[in-house]
């Protein structure tokens, strides 16, 4: 969902600071919802040491697809290979997580750009040329709206690409929690809205089960940040670990547009937005609703 209205978003609370500000500036600009992660200091770290290492190998050869020696572009995607799977044992990476694609960049003659299409199989064969013109032809259609069948594609460069697979974190499922959380301390804090200071629990970030509830004002700490939960707005813990924060802004409220009003329902499932529902409400009063389930954008603090 594309939108410039706010209250169709969630907000991604992470780093050391986000969820510190998180939930007051999400209902400054009328966001219903604040997601804080589990680890919300080092998301972008964990991110990166579970991103799969990819590289492309190229080598330039121009000429027509079906003049072009067969044995040539096999010698000149062997090579490719050989360098790829060097790279990747230098790189601390064993034979088992190295996947090896092979590509090449066409175009039609006389076009100044290329479309890369992937090459079947792990031996280049000339019974293979007439699948790479068909991937073209269709490829092309799909980027341009337009393709040339009749017409002979040439080769611009041989391509290798490499992907070196990282294991991927599994976060198990959190124990559901029995009773109300318990405090670990007290503290003196002062809010932005009620201008003094309040008694407030702190929490143990640790100590949160799935299922529990806090009422702010609270405060969650955890080594790698702290999630603060403003006087009227509620937090829950769901299953994986994300702390969910309401922040009372009403997503469903109506949003004015021309002609008319269009009323926003965002469905949830484990306090993540998966599905919104649109209802667009004209000046005569003519209803009709639009699904959109594909996706939804999710806005990032930092």
């Amino acid at each position: 969902v594309c939108s410039s209205d706010l209250r169709r978003f969630a907000l991604m609370a992470f780093g050391g600071g986000g969820p510190v500000m998180g939930a007051e500036v999400a209902r400054n600009v009328g966001i219903p919802r604040v997601i804080v992660p589990p680890y919300p200091g080092i998301s972008c770290a964990m991110g990166l040491l579970q991103t799969d290492v990819k590289h492309h190998y190229l080598q330039s050869r121009m000429g027509s697809l079906t003049k072009i020696p067969v044995d040539e572009l096999e010698h000149l995607f062997s090579m490719l290979e050989e360098r790829a799977v060097r790279e990747s044992e230098q790189e601390g990476f064993g034979a088992q997580f190295l996947e090896l694609q092979r590509q090449l960049d066409v175009r039609y003659p006389f076009q100044g750009y290329e479309l890369t299409v992937d090459v079947p199989g792990t031996r280049l064969e000339e019974k293979h040329f007439a699948e790479i013109r068909a991937a073209f032809d269709k490829l092309h259609h799909a980027v341009y709206g337009t393709s040339a069948p009749g017409e002979i594609p040439e080769v611009v460069n041989v391509r290798v690409m490499s992907v070196c697979r990282v294991p991927k974190l599994d976060l198990p499922a959190l124990p559901r929690a029995r009773g109300k959380p318990r405090p670990v301390a007290h503290r003196q804090v002062l809010f932005e809205r009620s201008r003094k200071y309040l008694k407030t629990p702190i929490y143990r970030r640790t100590d949160l089960l799935a299922g529990a509830v806090l009422e702010g004002p609270a405060i969650v700490e955890q080594l790698d940040s702290t999630t603060v939960i403003p006087p009227g707005m509620t937090a829950r813990m769901e299953k994986f670990g994300n702390l969910i924060i309401d922040t009372g802004a009403d997503a469903g409220a109506p949003i004015p547009v021309e002609g008319g009003k269009t009323q926003v329902t965002v469905e949830y499932e484990h306090g993540v937005p998966k599905r919104v529902k649109t209802v667009v409400v004209s000046a005569q009063d003519r209803k009709s609703t639009r699904l959109n389930s594909s996706h939804i954008t999710i806005s990032y603090a930092v």
